[in-house]
């Protein structure tokens, strides 16, 4: 780590913080979403730096939802996350038709963690008879419920948080439109990565941390 650099939310102009990144960095790695993703993405680009520096982040960099208005400047863009429209499953492409036949627009990240959320607390429900009464009856059944949803397999850890497939996706352009190819997939990923809950929880909190990362 070289550099933190932390542009406020909802910034319409990212060249202060562009002519910040030092050009000898081997990567740039940001977490930006929505109009921000969108104008970052688009703007990387116009600074010149794409191409020069690879830059990664979160999912949400690339949603579905913006990457059509990113265009050409998202090409080659990494990033992470538990879903991708260009997943070739069986699950996928039934909630995309179904998505896009009842919406009229494409599936988006956002959607797809919605109707996992409700896949699961129909499954919940399911177990229960539709008694909601005894809410710690509920909560047991809920944190007992797996589903294949669009994403995949995915259940709850210990402390209700999911548990999934991690794909890393490359933006590419195929014919006339910009995909999430993906590239690699992580199965059976929890929030704690590869460490133990107890190790992961006694390090510092990302607050704590911020100024901090640079040495």
């Amino acid at each position: 780590m070289i550099q933190e650099i932390y542009p406020p939310l909802g910034v319409p102009d990212f060249a202060p913080f562009l002519t910040q990144i030092k050009r000898d960095a081997d990567v740039v790695a940001v977490f930006f979403a929505g109009a921000d993703a969108l104008r970052f993405v688009q703007q990387y680009a116009e600074y010149g730096l794409k191409g020069k520096i690879p830059l990664i982040g979160k999912g949400f960099l690339t949603d579905e939802v913006i990457l059509p208005k990113q265009g050409e400047a998202a090409v080659g863009v990494v990033t992470s996350l538990h879903w991708s429209a260009a997943l070739d499953t069986p699950e996928n492409k039934r909630f995309l038709e179904a998505y896009q036949a009842k919406y009229k627009r494409p599936a988006t990240t956002y959607a797809e963690q919605g109707y996992v959320g409700a896949q699961m607390i129909a499954k919940a429900l399911e177990a229960v008879k539709g008694n909601i009464e005894s809410q710690p009856a509920f909560l047991a059944a809920l944190a007992k419920v797996e589903v294949e949803a669009p994403r995949g397999r995915m259940r709850l850890d210990a402390y209700h948080n999911p548990v999934h497939t991690i794909y890393i996706r490359k933006v590419e352009k195929k014919g006339n439109e910009y995909v999430n190819s993906v590239i690699a997939t992580y199965p059976n990923t929890g929030q704690f990565w590869k460490w133990a809950p107890e190790t992961f929880l006694a390090f510092p909190s990302y607050p704590d941390m911020k100024g901090k990362w640079v040495k």
